[in-house]
């Protein structure tokens, strides 16, 4: 357990280590991979650090990662396993906006990945058609993104801390049934300067997109995000009119103090219980939600508790609000978004 320097191929499709086969466990033993010099800009960080390719039960274990474009990006794995990693300080980009004024150039956007677009993001972690397995116990701050989950079902992700982040604590893409419990996924945001501009810029604690649906998102800290939560049903929704990012339960989660939404839920239908939502802009922002359950909550000091445009069959029953300029907002405009 010793700091080996050994920069990644530029390539995304190669590695420093590659882990193959089934049944396998690599324990780095708090063995730190860098790849590149730690005073560099985190910018100029390029590569691969450990990638998993198929097979089952693969496990990696207590390793440190950084210096990397992406720390560990696992493929069409079942049943793995990524415990007690530490994948903090890898690549973020060179943000343009300043202390008095934000530069649009630094808004995100997560609409399309079919093609591993988000790659282009970096991650601590990515993980793409992956069925089963935990993710427990890692660590990834001071980068974009913490984990990435696309086309990735039936995980459990517990006891994680994904925190200062400019992008993403965590961020799903067609993503369903999995668990996301006990993690802190604080202060991921950019966009933000105190007294000047509170915008947010599309980042997140938490990004569930496109068809990401039955996932259980429970006892999460999810504070100072961009948006504590983010989810949206998804380009193929606007475009076709079906599907959706629906059916899924958040419980007793902190989505506190976000410059735009504690949680934005559009286009869908979902249920929300018994969460905390403090000193937002939005507690809960839901256009377009159907059919969705928001009871038992508890908003507070928000300029606005609950904004519903356009929502059909709502159910808003049990929710403290103390605070709040307004605590229920409905509404609907007579000139509808074209898509």
């Amino acid at each position: 357990p010793k700091t080996y320097r050994l920069p990644a191929p530029t390539s995304l499709d190669s590695a420093v280590i590659t882990v193959k086969g089934d049944d396998v466990t690599v324990d780095f033993q708090g063995a730190m991979l860098e790849g590149m010099d730690p005073e560099s800009d985190p910018d100029r960080a390029a590569g691969v650090a450990i990638r998993v390719e198929g097979g089952h039960n693969v496990k990696i274990l207590n390793a440190r990662v950084r210096g990397y474009k992406i720390g560990i990006l696992v493929r069409g794995t079942r049943n793995g396993a990524l415990i007690g990693n530490d994948l903090s300080y890898n690549w973020k980009p060179r943000l343009l906006s300043l202390v008095e004024h934000e530069s649009l150039v630094d808004w995100l956007s997560y609409h399309h990945n079919e093609n591993d677009e988000w790659l282009r993001f970096g991650a601590a972690i990515y993980l793409a058609d992956v069925s089963g397995g935990e993710i427990r116990g890692n660590r990834a701050v001071q980068g974009m993104n913490g984990l990435l989950l696309v086309r990735s079902d039936a995980l459990t992700i517990r006891d994680n801390e994904f925190a200062f982040n400019s992008g993403l604590g965590i961020g799903l893409y067609r993503s369903s049934d999995d668990t996301i419990v006990h993690n802190r996924i604080d202060y991921d945001v950019r966009g933000y300067s105190h007294r000047f501009y509170a915008r947010g810029q599309d980042s997140a604690g938490l990004l569930m997109y496109e068809q990401s649906c039955r996932n259980v998102v429970a006892y999460n800290s999810i504070t100072h995000g961009g948006d504590g939560v983010f989810l949206w049903a998804g380009q193929s929704t606007m475009d076709e009119g079906v599907g959706g990012a629906n059916d899924n339960l958040f419980y007793g989660n902190d989505v506190s103090f976000a410059p735009a939404n504690g949680i934005e839920a559009t286009f869908s239908r979902n249920t929300f219980v018994a969460n905390r939502a403090h000193g937002n802009e939005y507690g809960v922002w839901g256009g377009y939600s159907f059919s969705s359950i928001i009871v038992g909550n508890d908003f507070s000091a928000n300029r606005t508790g609950i904004a519903i445009e356009h929502g059909q069959d709502n159910v808003i029953a049990a929710n403290r609000f103390r605070g709040d300029s307004t605590a229920i907002r409905l509404w609907a405009d007579s000139i509808e978004p074209s898509q």
